[in-house]
């Protein structure tokens, strides 16, 4: 730092386990540096866990300091940052981003504190004391100026009904970007008890520590009153919007599993259909050691989160599932039948991954292969665009979806048919005999106009699959 003449200097203590009493020479040490540098910090982070030794020697003046994390502890509340540390706002004045894990009480602290933050991230209260709704709300009301706001398990715990109207509502008028990660009976309360409009939301459920958490109506409110906040989404303009609902593999930044995440964007039709996300959804699991796909819970997060955005009668939906086979292992015909059942409107799907033998019998109208069949969903799908993974068995399955669906009158006049782009041979030499020669029949009973070669180029607005690329 002597070396940096005088330049602003950006600052980032980390460290894994606790400072015991022989340590403490050290946090001394490292707080002594900082402050007598402390003039030029323009960025200071402090993640060690339980840094007791170090939060309590912010007493010291930091002019320019723009961005400042600090963490009170780890999952025990005993280890949390003394109550008695109170920030003085006045050492301060440039502050505009503040990060907090586990910090206690800084709804006691003085509100000049927060009044000029722009961004606050606010982090695993669940594994402390978690505020009380009024201690939640009035650290709220001391951040009017908020541009950002992630809160990360630390939402007060919501115990009321979901449709009562809040005692109190806190405005965030210049609020852009809002993210929450909570349990769904929490994420409701939250959204209830604040006032904001932003194109930047984010719904992030957590599973598995409760059964009340839950419940699919908690999901449901929760994707309705994000869609309220959201200028493009409130007016459910139909017709205009697109899903992407796709499984996730392990995320390692939270030591979590994402299942399923649903994006809503802008209709493709003239559009670009990779346009701006306008509302994304996921869940993950709490209890990483749990198997998720083995967690009732997860579909009826994703059930109630569908079954809200499905007020805006989107026209497209895009099913993938990329890696690990979350969605076949925990979801089968019945589960995406119920979901299917949702799109009415639906006049285009695209499916990517091992859920392909499931949702060709859920469009046949069957929850099994055994089942009666039934009026199949989406009576309007007039393009199909699949991902060949199993062409054997899905080949075969296609054909009789097609054939049901013809019987009840609905027609699907497009069907696009994409292989790995990993085989070196083209699709001919790849696919066998009996699939060729049903592929052909099903040009000539469903009257298509041809058979695409792989050499055509596509249609200029086709969701692009970036790991298949020859089309039939």
């Amino acid at each position: 730092m002597s070396r940096s003449a005088g330049l602003p200097i950006d600052i980032s203590v980390v460290a894994h386990s606790m400072f015991d009493e022989e340590d403490a020479h050290l946090a001394g040490y490292i707080m002594d540096t900082i402050q007598l540098h402390a003039a030029r910090v323009r960025s200071l982070q402090i993640w060690p866990s339980g840094a007791i030794d170090f939060h309590p020697r912010l007493t010291f003046r930091m002019p320019i300091l723009q961005q400042l994390g600090i963490r009170g502890g780890g999952d025990h509340q005993e280890t949390y940052l003394n109550a008695d540390f109170v920030p003085d706002p006045h050492n301060f004045p440039s502050l505009h981003s503040l990060y907090l894990t586990g910090v206690m009480y800084p709804w006691r602290w003085p509100a000049a504190f927060f009044l000029p933050l722009r961004s606050l991230c606010f982090m695993q209260y669940r594994y402390g004391l978690q505020p009380t709704m009024d201690e939640f709300l009035t650290l709220m009301a001391m951040c009017p100026n908020l541009i950002s706001l992630d809160i990360d398990e630390s939402a007060a715990e919501f115990h009321g009904d979901v449709n009562e109207l809040p005692d109190n509502i806190i405005v965030l008028r210049r609020l852009k970007h809002f993210t929450i990660t909570d349990r769904a009976c929490n994420i409701v309360g939250c959204l209830k008890c604040l006032d904001f409009s932003t194109r930047d939301i984010q719904i992030r459920f957590t599973f598995g520590l409760t059964l009340r958490e839950d419940r699919t109506e908690y999901a449901e409110r929760a994707v309705t009153m994000a869609m309220m906040h959201h200028p493009e989404l409130r007016s459910m303009e139909t017709g205009r919007y697109c899903l992407q609902l796709q499984s996730c593999g392990e995320t390692w930044q939270t030591e979590s599993w994402e299942i399923g995440q649903v994006y809503c964007r802008r209709c493709c039709h003239g559009e670009d259909p990779d346009g701006e996300s306008v509302l994304y959804v996921s869940a993950h699991s709490a209890v990483p050691e749990r198997v998720p796909g083995d967690h009732p819970s997860m579909f009826k997060l994703l059930h109630g989160s569908l079954k809200a955005l499905a007020a805006l009668h989107p026209v497209c939906l895009s099913l993938e599932e990329p890696t690990l086979n979350l969605f076949s292992r925990c979801m089968k015909g019945e589960h995406w039948l119920s979901i299917l059942d949702l799109f009415s409107d639906v006049v285009r799907i695209s499916i990517k991954g091992d859920i392909l033998l499931d949702l060709l019998g859920a469009l046949s109208g069957f929850g099994h292969l055994h089942t009666d069949v039934r009026m199949p969903p989406c009576p309007d799908l007039n393009l199909l665009i699949l991902n060949l993974v199993h062409p054997q068995e899905e080949i075969v399955l296609l054909r009789h979806c097609l054939s049901v669906r013809l019987r009840f009158g609905f027609r699907t006049e497009t069907v696009i048919l994409k292989i790995r782009s990993r085989f070196k041979d083209t699709w001919n030499k790849w696919l066998s005999e009996d699939v060729l020669c049903d592929i052909g029949s099903m040009v000539n009973i469903f009257k298509w106009t041809h058979a695409d070669d792989g050499h055509k180029d596509e249609d200029d607005h086709l969701p692009s699959m970036d790991d298949m690329d020859s089309v039939i």
